[in-house]
Order: structure tokens, then C-alpha cells, then sequence
């Protein structure tokens, strides 16, 4: 008897170690022969503190049954060094759907001890062939909230012509407004198209956060220098930018979108010289105008602003 006790108890064991191995294997009841065939891929993103960030990846397959069995430990996930987990997986219908630890959609620029930078790109590669994924393969990028702004291009009375976004909550009332001024890094000449809501939260904060407000940014060409107050030509192309982004405020607010007395302005860093540029040109026309990290020599700004207070 003591021996079948001891059989007994480790069949149970065995049992209990390849329930383990198993609760995250998923299967989708494979046909033999069949090839994977992956039709497209979707990233799902959204904007963190590090940037445009993936949060999830779905796969949507020709033929599921083609699958078999597939788990978080068959694919592995890297930008450099650094290692990226899948911490689960769904199937519905033809889709695969990976969760994942959020990883930098635009990759990691990593520097020497001599200050030399070297890029790393995401990678993703995969036991099961066909569910291989790097930057720059075909896929379908969805961002959460960024998705809801509509773009379009704006050319004032001055003939200058700029690229902008804009939210507009649900409803037919007149809104707030809050004009988020980018930083210097999202500059369309050093940068790309759609980075000042994407490469950090500026922008999109105000919607996630719950206000029922209308959220507008305008992406410049071209950063300006630190001494721009004794530049004329950079002072007077940055005043011909404000010039149109008011024109473009004011057209919404005779639509009547817009409140006009609860616009308002943020921005940092270059974004946050910008604000305090716009305020020195119109200093009637913001209700409040919260300035980060501001770029510039703040003597010229308080000279300057000193007379408005």
C-alpha cells in the first residue's frame, strides 16, 4: 500500500507541474502541413512618458487553424540590450493578439563614454515562423487618443502656411481651448511629421486627464536660437507663426467652437519660450499661460512681460 500511496502522489505532482507548464500555451486547434500566413499587423500605442509607446501587437492571420499552439515564451523582444516580455496572449478569430511590456516605437539612441550615439531599433523575433516583427516592416500604427485629433494645414493673411492638430470633444457647445506649444526637439527638420503629439504627453495629457476641452498644436519647421530676442529675423518669423495660429484660433472662435474667453497656452522647453513669445504679442488673449522649462535668457522675458502684469 505504501507504494501505490507513492505512485498515487507522483502522478499527482507530474499532474500539477504540466498544468504549470501549460496555463499560458494557447491553441488554436492546428491542421497539419498548413504554412502561418500573417495578412497584417496592427501596433497598438499610445503616448507615455518616454514617447510613442507599443502596448500591443495583433497579428491577423489568413487561416488560424494553420497556428497550433503558441505561448509568451515563443517570442522575445529587444531594443539593444534591453528585453521586452510578452505577458499574454488572445485569440479571436483570425487575430493573435500579444500583450506586452510597453516598448519605445521609435527605438533607443544609446551613447558612448566619448558621447557617440548608436540607435537600436525594436525587434521582435518569434519560434513560430512568420510572426517575425522589426521597424520599418508593413504594419498599421493605432495610437490611443492621438488618433482622434484631426490634421490639416492652416495658411494665414500673411501667406505662411503651417501643419496643425486639432481635438474637438463630442458635442455642439463652445469649448475651452488649450494651444500646446512643442519643444525644440519635435521641430519638423529634426524630427518627423506628427511628433509634437507624439514624442511626449504635452498634447494629449489634457484629453486623458478628463477635461472637456479642445486641444491644438502647430508644428514649426525650425527651432530658434537662445538669443532670438537679438535675432530680427528669427523674432520676426517666430511672430509670424503666432500671427497665423491666432488668425486660426479666431476663425474657430467666430464658428463658435470656442470659447473665447477660456483659451489657453502651454508648452516647454522651446515650447515654453514659445508661450511666453505669444504672450508678449497678444497679452490679452490667453486667460492663463502655464510656461515649463522655458528656452531662452529670462531677463529679456521679464523686461518684457513686466509692463503686462
Amino acid at each position: 500500500m505504501k507504494k501505490i500511496k507513492c505512485t498515487r502522489r507522483c502522478l499527482f505532482l507530474s499532474m500539477v507541474l504540466m498544468l504549470s507548464s501549460t496555463a499560458f500555451i494557447t491553441t488554436a486547434n492546428a491542421e497539419p502541413d498548413k504554412a502561418v500566413t500573417v495578412e497584417n499587423v496592427t501596433l497598438h500605442t499610445y503616448v507615455g512618458d518616454d514617447g510613442q509607446e507599443v502596448q500591443s501587437i495583433t497579428y491577423r492571420l489568413k487561416d488560424i487553424s494553420a497556428l497550433g499552439s503558441i505561448a509568451p515564451n515563443d517570442f522575445s523582444i529587444t531594443i539593444g540590450s534591453e528585453s521586452y516580455m510578452v505577458n499574454d496572449i488572445k485569440i479571436m478569430g483570425n487575430n493573435v493578439k500579444l500583450y506586452v511590456d510597453p516598448f519605445r516605437y521609435l527605438g533607443k539612441t544609446v551613447y558612448d563614454e566619448k558621447m557617440q550615439p548608436t540607435h537600436y531599433d525594436f525587434l521582435i523575433n518569434s519560434t513560430i515562423d512568420g510572426l517575425d516583427l522589426k521597424k520599418g516592416d508593413p504594419c498599421q500604427i493605432k495610437t490611443r487618443t492621438v488618433d482622434d485629433f484631426v490634421k490639416g494645414t492652416f495658411k494665414g493673411s500673411n501667406g505662411i502656411e503651417l501643419p496643425y492638430w486639432l481635438y474637438m470633444p463630442a458635442g455642439t457647445a463652445k469649448v475651452p481651448l488649450m494651444l500646446w506649444e512643442h519643444g525644440g526637439g519635435e521641430v519638423l527638420s529634426s524630427s518627423f511629421e506628427g511628433a509634437n503629439i507624439l514624442n511626449n504627453r504635452g498634447a494629449v495629457s489634457w484629453i486623458e486627464d478628463g477635461y472637456q476641452t479642445a486641444v491644438l498644436s502647430f508644428q514649426f519647421p525650425e527651432n530658434y536660437s537662445f538669443g532670438i530676442s537679438e535675432e530680427p529675423d528669427q523674432l520676426k518669423k517666430m511672430q509670424d507663426y503666432n500671427d497665423v495660429i491666432h488668425e486660426f484660433i479666431q476663425d474657430l472662435i467666430k464658428k463658435g467652437k470656442i470659447d473665447s474667453k477660456r483659451v489657453y497656452i502651454s508648452g516647454a522647453s522651446s515650447g515654453g519660450g514659445a508661450v511666453l513669445r505669444f504672450v508678449m504679442q497678444y497679452p490679452d488673449f490667453f486667460r492663463s499661460s502655464p510656461s515649463h522649462m522655458c528656452k531662452g535668457y529670462t531677463n529679456t522675458y521679464f523686461q518684457a512681460l513686466w509692463p503686462c502684469i
